[in-house]
């Protein structure tokens, strides 16, 4: 004789399928809030890298960058002579809607969106007599060159030129960046005849090792580091150093999974690293003296 489920049975069945419907719903909930944080961290790093070139490239073409000190230190002042002999000068602060740039002549304001929510806009001045000293995250490029005087002058009584350094920190969410700022275009009593710029770059990669005829496979890890220069505003560029920062790392080990604003490698402890690694205490370009 064949029995039907009981109602205990019917309501334990029930439940059970009710358990799995909301583990599942969780298990989709916390996926679909991974891929809008992954989202959201993209379009921070990505508005950071756009805000970072905008401010390289007004300073490259500035006869001068300043901080303004009477506001705090929070305007990022640049101002640049046209062919006209007028002076063409504007500059960065932070508003309640965000970082804006403002028109010192003509006042008008446009406001920079970086994603919104710009949690830091800090700006310091670094003397260039400062620039192998410990105040400077990127001293060790520095501190084995020949000591540098500090040098100032007005651009059309308007701004401060010369070669100090503006320091600015950019924050949005977890991303964040610092950038050191230097008029690129400088008066003639002021001339930059040669200059080396670098900077260092970090990334990981993928290296697949297949063993038993190819049935079975290991991936590994790598973080690269590298340290590259130019000596023409980056028309071109060589690679001083490069190097495997860690050997192969297996795909769980967190320094493989750390993201950018985690990260032990900076600049500076990169720039060690391929002293070291070279020998040499400076970049060394055939075609800068030192």
């Amino acid at each position: 004789m064949k029995r039907g489920f009981s109602l205990v049975e019917l309501v334990m069945a029930l439940g059970l399928a009710l358990l799995a419907c909301a583990f599942g719903f969780m298990s989709l909930r916390s996926a679909l809030g991974a891929v809008q944080h992954a989202r959201t961290s993209d379009a921070q790093r990505d508005a950071l890298t756009a805000l970072v070139s905008r401010f390289e490239e007004e300073a490259s073409s500035s006869d001068a960058v300043w901080i303004m000190q009477k506001t705090n230190g929070a305007e990022l002042h640049f101002s640049r002579l046209t062919g006209d002999g007028t002076t063409q000068h504007w500059f960065y602060t932070m508003t309640s809607q965000g970082l804006a740039r403002v028109d010192g002549f003509t006042n008008t304001t446009s406001i920079i969106d970086p994603g919104k929510n710009l949690a830091q806009f800090s700006l310091t001045t670094l003397q260039a007599s400062a620039l192998g000293q410990t105040g400077n995250p990127y001293n060790a490029a520095f501190r084995n060159l020949p000591a540098v005087a500090n040098v100032e002058y007005t651009v059309d009584g308007v701004g401060i030129a010369g070669n100090s350094v503006c320091v600015v920190i950019l924050k949005l969410g977890k991303e964040s960046r610092m950038i050191h700022l230097l008029a690129g275009a400088n008066a003639e009593s002021f001339g930059i005849e040669q200059g080396l710029f670098w900077h260092a770059i970090l990334w990981r990669t993928t290296s697949t090792h297949r063993f038993a005829l190819g049935l079975g496979q290991k991936t590994s890890y790598h973080i690269m580091a590298e340290i590259a220069y130019t000596t023409n505003n980056w028309a071109s560029s060589k690679v001083w150093c490069s190097y495997d920062v860690y050997g192969p790392l297996d795909v769980s080990d967190p320094r493989a999974q750390a993201s950018y604003h985690d990260r032990a490698e900076q600049a500076s402890t990169i720039f060690a690293a391929c002293q070291k690694i070279t020998g040499q205490r400076a970049i060394v370009a055939p075609s800068v003296s030192q």
